[in-house]
């Protein structure tokens, strides 16, 4: 029989939506045992209620048998169960008939179509019809339907005895005609709406994620094109660099004869440029090969360096504006990382500080180690960000609104929380930093790396 919905097939997160209803169904089924058995325990001491010793043995033989099938279906990891969108449905299947199967016995020993256990049949309805297709739910709501009817029937004319309700109510419902025929059909149309509402519903919300996935598999192929367009027009522009790079090297080396200080000057310093050039084209192809295939060049690595040789790099920048930098090294021993990946997150954290720290600020860089964990504090007295804000600020494109004047692309926080997560850190953000004032807020950013 085929039990898998059509809108669902192949679709990876429905798989997890059975596990979960699996898990949440046997949870669920505990709390039911115990309170059948307080149920049953409770009706021979209330007092105006008498219930017969078949029903009460009859009560404890369903306790018994639910809880049977709900430890062999507890033991029965779902984790184990072959992995297939069917077979986790037909398990869903089978504890479901199950239930219906001990609920029926229930409400024929509680006074059958007198019994309000009976609407425990909608709850059964409204979880199958998040799972299973319409016509299997509805084909179980017309034998419930039937099997309730001939039960109805045969206490009627008397073929069956009639179990006495344990409510206070003297009235014999299950002889009045028109009280049955009320009761069925009220039963049955409450059952088909429910199906009718909650499968409409299922079935708009599995196409809505479908049709997300989709999106994000669409979004994630652009993404991989153009990754892929990126490292093959940098790559192309390597070529012209190297050769220009090679002709400065001849000339630098007075193999084509000698030159005067200002024009050696000048080659050496378009050698420099060249060379940024290189490294700054290797860079991109390291992130463009990290975006494509999150692959990590691991390697010992200390931070301390990095750190120094960024701020040295800035040192100009930081002299313009006059913001005093201080940086506290307390780095033991070297971790295994990136190290292109860390220099850019770095470089982002330390670039960003300087660029929303006004002149005469200050910047404070530290590097702790605790419990095997490297911790690296930036914090400055800058602009801040706005406190409604901060949970947006790893987004991509994603900018702060105090400072939209600023020059950016909105792109780096949410490459530097990639690349510290990759690492198996985490990094925190808070505004105001320790060292802000009131006029100068200031942003601090706490990163977190493994040492090993």
């Amino acid at each position: 029989m085929k039990i898998l919905p059509t809108f669902v097939y192949d679709y990876g997160e429905y798989w997890k939506s059975i596990q979960r209803y699996n898990t949440w169904f046997i949870k669920l089924r505990w709390f039911a045992v115990v309170g059948l058995l307080v149920l049953t325990i409770a009706l021979r001491f209330i007092q105006g209620i008498q219930i017969t010793k078949l029903q009460y043995f009859a009560f404890l033989a369903v306790d018994i048998f639910i809880a049977l099938y709900n430890f062999l279906f507890y033991k029965i990891n779902p984790n184990e169960v072959e992995q297939k969108v069917q077979s986790a449905l037909g398990y869903s299947l089978f504890q479901m008939i199950l239930d219906l199967i001990s609920l029926s016995v229930l409400i024929y020993f509680t006074g059958g179509i007198e019994s309000p256990l009976v609407l425990f049949f909608i709850f059964h309805m409204i979880l199958g019809s998040l799972l299973l297709p319409a016509g299997i739910m509805y084909s179980m709501a017309f034998v419930l339907i039937s099997a309730l009817s001939a039960l109805s029937y045969m206490e009627f004319i008397g073929y069956i005895p009639h179990q006495k309700n344990i409510y206070l109510y003297t009235y014999s419902f299950y002889k009045d005609i028109l009280f049955i025929i009320t009761a069925l059909l009220t039963n049955a149309f409450v059952l088909i709406v429910s199906i009718l509402l909650t499968n409409k519903i299922a079935v708009e919300l599995y196409m809505r994620e479908s049709q997300l996935k989709r999106a994000l598999n669409d979004v994630h192929s652009a993404e991989e094109s153009k990754q892929k367009f990126i490292m093959a027009v940098v790559h192309e522009l390597k070529s012209p660099i190297a050769a220009a790079s090679a002709n400065l090297d001849l000339i630098l080396s007075n193999i084509l004869g000698e030159m005067n200080e200002r024009i050696r000057e000048k080659a050496s310093r378009a050698r420099f440029r060249l060379s940024e050039s290189t490294k700054m084209i290797n860079r991109i192809l390291h992130v463009s090969q990290f975006r494509l295939l999150n692959q990590l060049h691991l390697e010992e690595i200390r931070l301390s360096g990095i750190i120094s040789e960024l701020l040295e790099s800035s040192s100009s920048l930081l002299t313009k504006k006059q913001i005093n930098a201080k940086f506290d090294d307390n780095e033991n021993v070297p971790i295994n990382a990136d190290k292109v990946l860390i220099e850019i997150a770095l470089s982002n954290l330390i670039n960003n500080a300087i660029k929303y720290t006004e002149d005469n600020g200050k910047i404070e860089i530290s590097v702790n180690d605790d419990n095997g964990i490297r911790h690296v504090s930036i914090l400055d007295n800058g602009i801040g960000i706005p406190e409604d804000e901060i949970g947006r600020i790893f987004e991509e494109y994603y900018r702060a609104t105090n400072v939209k004047k600023i020059e950016g692309t909105g792109t780096g926080l949410s490459l530097v929380k990639d690349i510290i997560n990759i690492h198996n850190g985490a990094i925190k953000i808070k505004s105001p930093s320790q060292i802000g004032t009131h006029g100068r807020p200031g942003t601090e950013f706490l990163i977190s790396l493994p040492i090993k």
